[in-house]
């Protein structure tokens, strides 16, 4: 297609979905639809994360439109208004689109001006089916046609439908003007069913298209407890709008509403006003003639309630009644460990205290030992260093004994050469006497000769003894040195046997203190074992307890059996009084069977006339001037120093404009007594024929702010006790007063506090 395309408007409605803006943009950005023809509008419901400035800086081309009550039907309808497109493309923030998405559409919705709305194929993120179209089941509740299932091509032809999720619909914006628009009681989920039965009933068309394709994170931005309880709220607001005749027949359905076992609060009397307002708005000639089916659907939910409410009851004492005797029997098993624990305490106290004695002797001994230990370490050390020097005076000695040896080995030397020069001189002579002979020489010179040999000879002599007499000297040297080093060595060897033996002796006491310590070992391990024991017991009385606890302060107990005990008690006391003197029949006093009939009975009526006063409040239009039209709570509990969200809507129902007051008490809910913790007061001025949303943020202490219609105001007056709450259930009571203080309107819900 050219510019010629037709003008669409595409509303994301969006509640801190931020993470999921970026996929859901892009994809849409890239459509192969001209961008000049496409008109993208954002409409926020009070997010929190950031999501309308990420928008604003992303996207700058997108019309940002902010929501001030976070509700989906109500920012469609903003965005439709505001939408200047022919036609209007719904699709959820969750999603991604395939580039054909809209022209597809555009091709189906064109062929016929008698299709009012084209849905796509709608798979999740890993190709499985989410919806093609809505299927209806039993007691009219509507399921996507084709959920979970794998895409083999079995919804691949374009096909006539009731009507088709609004996660990916297009409309065309006349249709859906002359349908009035989405009904905003219905908030979210079933409001795309709603429209598709409005539309079928103006004679309009709506199709399935399968080349469409959007892929979406299922629930990805609500939980699914939240989906489930307005589902069944919503498919009673659908069955009083298009269904009036079935609506008694329709009131259990599945029994949400009434499950005692998954009961948080939201039964399905907290739900009929709404449903009853809506059958009153739009069926309000034959609204009587509805009542009985609804009061004979609400007694059978009634009865339901009260006989598993019995047997619960019943389940629960027995229970109670194991758990106590379980108790009793585990406070007697407790003092028998009790008792069992303090005399094996007296006893291993005084175990303790002799082995404690024990220790402090062995340890004394211990010290001394060590004492005689170390002094004789010190004298092996001195010993050591004796033998050190001994051996040093050793090596010396030996050094100089070597060069003694060398010395008597050069005087050997020199010993021997004086021999030979000896024996030389001897041949000398020998031939000085052969020349002699010879030469005849004279026997003077002869003797001469001989003399200066025998001098010589006698010097040899004596440097010969010198050198041995200093042998001597060094081998006695010698000898002392080494009898002193064997002194020395035996010396030493009696240290060591010395030492061995205190050695042997301290290994002994050392083995008795292992004993002694493994004994205390055995007696701690015992010990630690017996307070393990008595630790467990201990675990097991503080979980009974805890249980008992749990269930005095449990929902059970504080909205039934607290009650149903104090109505016993009650009624006794009445029966005591006043009752016996009535129930007596022909001189017999009536059974407590038929007793209990009567007071069923009773309470059967009260019930009655409270709803005919609703009724009949309800029936005169003329009456009502100012009402309160809700009063809800996104959650069912309140959490302590957070902030707190609730909404509440004040409707003018005069021609004029009107003054009034709305006044917030937040009260202890408790049978007994009640304590208020916080009030709040807020004056308004109410413009004629329209209603005024205000939203309160409390955070349970002292932050609280207040917005009207968008605008953000503080409370006129608002009162604290300055105690701090307990974790508990309170009543939170909004009344209206008008310009005479007069109390015109009050409705009330519960919460539990958290911490």
């Amino acid at each position: 297609m050219d510019e010629s395309s037709p003008l669409v408007s595409v509303i994301v409605v969006n509640h801190n979905g931020k993470k999921f803006l970026s996929p859901c943009f892009d994809s849409l950005c890239s459509i192969n639809y001209p961008m000049s023809r496409l008109e993208l509008i954002f409409v926020d419901n009070c997010s929190e994360d950031g999501s309308v400035k990420f928008v604003k800086e992303r996207y700058p081309q997108i019309k940002i439109i902010n929501n001030g009550l976070n509700n989906y039907c109500r920012a469609l309808n903003k965005g439709i208004k505001a939408a200047r497109g022919k036609y209007i493309a719904t699709l959820n923030n969750d999603t991604k689109v395939e580039k054909p998405w809209l022209m597809e559409l555009i091709k189906v919705i064109e062929t016929d001006k008698t299709i009012a709305a084209v849905g796509s194929k709608i798979l999740f993120m890993n190709g499985r089916i989410n919806s093609v179209a809505h299927c209806a089941f039993p007691d009219y509740y509507w399921a996507d046609l084709g959920f979970k299932e794998e895409d083999h091509g079995q919804y691949d032809k374009i096909a006539e439908v009731g009507s088709t999720c609004g996660a990916s619909t297009l409309y065309r914006k006349k249709s859906l003007q002359a349908a009035g628009l989405f009904d905003e009681d219905f908030n979210m989920y079933l409001e795309d069913v709603e429209i598709g039965l409005r539309l079928k009933a103006m004679g309009l068309k709506t199709f399935y298209c399968p080349k469409s394709v959007v892929y979406h994170n299922f629930h990805g931005t609500a939980s699914d407890e939240l989906t489930v309880s307005y589902i069944e709220r919503n498919r009673l607001l659908l069955v009083a709008r298009h269904f009036p005749e079935h609506l008694g027949k329709s009131l259990m359905g599945s029994g949400y509403f009434a499950k005692w076992d998954n009961f948080k609060g939201d039964d399905i009397y907290c739900i009929l006003p709404q449903v009853l307002s809506k059958l009153l708005k739009h069926h309000k000639d034959s609204f009587c003639g509805h009542l009985s089916d609804i009061f004979s659907g609400l007694r059978k939910i009634a009865n339901l309630e009260r006989h598993r409410l019995s047997t619960s009851i019943e389940a629960f004492q027995d229970r109670l009644n194991k758990k106590t005797e379980e108790s009793r029997m585990t406070q007697s098993q407790l003092e028998q460990l009790r008792v069992a624990f303090e005399e094996k305490e007296i006893d291993s106290a005084y175990k303790l205290t002799s082995i404690e004695d024990a220790l402090k002797q062995k340890s004394l001994l211990l010290e001394g030992k060590e004492a005689l230990l170390a002094e004789k370490e010190i004298r092996l050390r001195q010993s050591e260093g004796q033998l050190e020097l001994l051996g040093l005076e050793i090596r010396k000695n030996s050094d100089l004994l070597a060069g003694k040896d060398a010395v008597i080995s050069e005087k050997d030397v020199q010993l021997a050469q004086l021999h030979g020069e000896l024996s030389g001189k001897n041949d000398e002579l020998r031939l000085l006497e052969k020349e002699n002979n010879a030469s005849r020489l004279s026997l003077g010179q002869k003797e001469a000769l001989i003399k200066e040999k025998d001098i010589e000879l006698k010097a040899g002599l004596i440097r010969l003894a010198e050198k041995d007499n200093q042998l001597a000297m060094k081998e006695e040297e010698l000898r002392q040195g080494k009898a002193k080093l064997s002194d020395a060595v035996k010396t030493l060897e009696l240290r060591k046997s010395e030492l061995d033996a205190d050695v042997i002796l301290l290994a002994e006491r050392d083995r008795e203190l292992d004993k002694r310590e493994a004994e205390i070992k055995g007696l701690k391990c015992a010990v630690e074992q017996k307070e393990r024991d008595i630790a467990i017991k201990q675990t097991e009385i503080a979980s009974l307890k805890k249980d008992i606890a749990a269930f005095y302060s449990s929902e059970t107990f504080i909205f039934f059996v607290r009650p149903l005990w104090a109505a016993a008690r009650f009624f006794k006391n009445i029966k005591k009084s006043l009752l016996r003197p009535v129930f007596v029949l022909r001189g017999r006093q009536v059974t407590e069977k038929s007793r209990n009939k009567a007071f069923l009975v009773t309470d059967s009526l009260k019930k009655a006339v409270r709803m005919l006063k609703f009724i009949n409040h309800s029936l005169k239009k003329e009456e009502i001037t100012l009402c309160l039209g809700s009063f809800v709570t996104n959650l069912n509990t309140a959490h302590y120093e957070k902030s707190n969200q609730y909404y509440l809507r004040v409707t003018n129902h005069s021609g004029a404009k009107r003054s009034g007051k709305v006044v917030i008490d937040i009260c202890s809910f408790d049978e007994l007594s009640e304590e208020r913790h916080a009030s709040i007061v807020k004056r308004l001025s109410l413009e004629p024929k329209l209603s005024t949303e205000m939203k309160i943020e409390y955070d349970w202490k002292r932050s609280i702010s207040l917005s009207t219609n968008g605008d953000k105001f503080g409370p006129d007056e608002f009162w604290t006790n300055d105690n701090e709450p307990r974790e508990q259930h309170y009543v939170l009571r909004a009344g209206l007063y008008d310009e005479s203080d007069v109390c015109k309107d009050r409705l009330e819900i519960f919460q539990k506090l958290l911490k």
